[in-house]
């Protein structure tokens, strides 16, 4: 790896609960309709509660091989399989519920952005 790529791998953030809460946040604060509003706020605070109960991305941890991707469909299948590996963390039924749930969210955001709406196998 040339020294370029050896930088850049260093200066991406990394996957952490507390960076993707702040992502909703600040979509939330953008947003005008207020039930998208309500509903970027509830996913922003789900990740504050998942940062508080994991502080880091589990140790091994890699999103979707090298790091994340600047596309959408990409970036969204990567959290999709964020919230099923960390899903298996949690022994908490509830809890893995919600990852698995939100990461059907994330899988049907990415299907929708590709024209595809066929159910995830």
């Amino acid at each position: 790896m040339d020294m370029d790529a050896t930088h850049f791998r260093k200066a991406l953030p990394k996957p952490g609960f507390a960076d993707t809460a702040s992502y909703f946040e600040r979509r939330a604060g953008r947003e005008r309709n207020q039930v998208e509003r309500a509903r970027l706020s509830e996913t922003a605070e789900f990740y504050r509660s998942l940062e508080r109960v994991v502080p880091a991305a589990p140790a091994g941890f890699r999103l979707n091989g090298n790091g994340p991707s600047n596309r959408r469909v990409h970036r969204w299948e990567a959290r999709a399989e964020e919230c099923r590996v960390l899903a298996e963390q949690f022994r908490d039924p509830g809890c893995r519920d919600q990852l698995r749930r939100l990461a059907e969210d994330y899988d049907k955001l990415a299907r929708q952005h590709r024209g595809d709406q066929r159910p995830r196998s």
